[in-house]
């Protein structure tokens, strides 16, 4: 069985289930601290500009998104990528930028600094209780 989420672009494939679709801007914003994670297969820049005035809001702190096609639109929108090291809890800010993989934009690099050095450590579930 084949539990994978995909937009249809197959008129000729009738093995779908509509969804209503919406967009970020179109619902409500919280106005507390918040984190989006974008994975919308392929579709994170259709998802980033149905939320224009949502991500511009100053309750979005940092966006996690795959790829580089939506580096610019989110830079645009006053984020920038940078490295997080779970382990030491540092964020830094790159001098370069090396796209492929899931990577968080943010607006403030010394409130997430300080986010990051305060938050309560806790333990991760895996195979070596690795705790950050």
């Amino acid at each position: 069985m084949n539990c994978m989420n995909h937009v249809n672009t197959d008129s000729s494939n009738k093995h779908v289930t509509p969804v209503e679709v919406t967009t970020l801007d179109s619902e409500h914003i919280n106005p507390q601290s918040c984190l989006v994670k974008i994975d919308v297969e392929g579709y994170e820049l259709n998802a980033i500009a149905g939320g224009e005035r949502f991500f511009k809001s100053s309750s979005v702190a940092a966006v996690i998104t795959g790829g580089a096609n939506e580096q610019q639109k989110l830079i645009d929108l006053g984020f920038f990528p940078v490295y997080y090291d779970p382990m030491s809890r540092t964020i830094t800010k790159p001098d370069t930028y090396n796209s492929g993989d899931d990577t968080i934009y943010i607006k403030d690099l010394k409130d997430a600094q300080e986010r990051c050095k305060t938050a309560k450590r806790f333990v991760v579930h895996t195979a070596n209780s690795i705790i950050i």
